[in-house]
């Protein structure tokens, strides 16, 4: 029996190999912007380029070779655009980003630090590969990043209220961005922002009126918009914790039960079992992928219930979002079912 190793002990899982023109200038930029090692080089048989180039950054490793067209492998140079990003979780991400940029590397997204809990931007090497580059900056639980992320991709809602201290270091933050990385990724702060949309009476237009200002008017990029927006409403008082642009009211809460996500899943799917947790237990599944998520219409027809299932082994985890209620006094009356409704499921499950 052979006992070579089918997998070499060097190497993870999945390692990108990268087509370029030009392995001797990519094997430099990559130590120059990233401190990658060249570990291993295979001159083309024509003598005339890189049959293959091994090379190592932080713990993982990455093949390079020339492009052939002739052969069918050609760069992202050839095509005018690459279909592929590559990600780097790094400790110092401003260092690494800008050590990328003097290397040679195109800014594509400035740093900035992004809802989902990394400061994070992305660039374009000289040989039209895409890097984005990242540090964790916010540990958040499943429940708060599918809030922040439904929140964003619906009316660029944010979890945080006005300006907040960031790791209690007192720099200030206005709907979760600093000032920094709103100057960073628009040119101007938030002061200056604030002053460009009082100075055109943002404060009696709508969310859509202020965002398309921004973008037509002043240049804002699309996505940054909606966010410089949501943080001129909050610091206004024109939105509060919880709601969205739509003036629409939410509220939350999670629970994780040992048990194992098909229960979990079960209890609310089927209608016997959830007469026995839930005080309104008629309410219509709308929509339900199996032990992940379910959309309910609930029992006063009008508002809407959002659930996530997150599998952890022998634990499982409920993540609840109740939408379209009327105002902050509904928002903490549902708060509070909410957290009881859980308490009894995990009462019934768990005994």
């Amino acid at each position: 029996m052979s006992t070579v190793a089918p997998v070499p002990e060097e190497f993870h899982t999945i390692t990108p190999h990268l087509i370029v023109r030009g392995v001797p200038e990519a094997v430099e930029f990559y130590g120059s912007a990233f401190d990658a090692r060249e570990l291993y080089r295979q001159p083309a048989p024509d003598g005339k380029g890189i049959y293959h180039a091994e090379l190592l950054l932080g713990d993982s490793r990455f093949f390079l070779i020339d492009e052939s067209p002739e052969w069918g492998t050609v760069s992202p140079l050839a095509l005018s655009a690459s279909p592929v990003t590559l990600h780097l979780y790094v400790a110092d991400v401003d260092r690494v980003f800008q050590q990328a940029v003097a290397a040679g590397a195109e800014v594509t997204v400035p740093l900035s630090d992004c809802f989902w809990g990394d400061r994070y931007g992305v660039v374009k090497d000289p040989f039209g590969h895409r890097w984005s580059i990242a540090s964790r900056i916010e540990d958040l639980s499943p429940e708060e990043l599918r809030q922040r992320a439904d929140g964003y991709m619906r009316d660029g809602t944010t979890p945080h209220v006005k300006a907040e201290a960031v790791n209690g270091t007192g720099e200030r933050k206005v709907a979760g961005m600093t000032d920094a990385a709103v100057r960073s990724a628009t040119g101007r702060g938030w002061d200056d922002w604030f002053a460009v949309m009082d100075a055109v009476g943002a404060q009696k237009l709508s969310h859509k009126e202020i965002a398309l200002i921004l973008h037509e008017q002043h240049g804002c990029p699309g996505w940054w918009c909606q966010m410089i927006t949501v943080g001129y409403e909050q610091e206004r008082g024109l939105r509060h914790k919880n709601q969205s642009c739509s003036g629409d009211w939410q509220a939350s809460g999670s629970k994780t039960l040992r048990v194992p996500v098909g229960t979990l899943f079960a209890a609310w799917e089927d209608a016997n079992v959830r007469r026995q947790w839930l005080p309104d237990p008629e309410v219509t599944i709308r929509k339900a992928t199996p032990n992940r998520s379910m959309r309910i219409t609930w029992v006063d027809g009008k508002t809407s219930v959002d659930l996530w299932f997150t599998d952890k082994g022998d634990r499982s985890q409920i993540s609840v979002q109740h939408r379209k209620l009327r105002d902050a006094g509904d928002v903490e009356e549902k708060r509070l079912y909410w957290k009881h409704a859980l308490e009894r499921l995990q009462g019934l499950l768990e005994s």
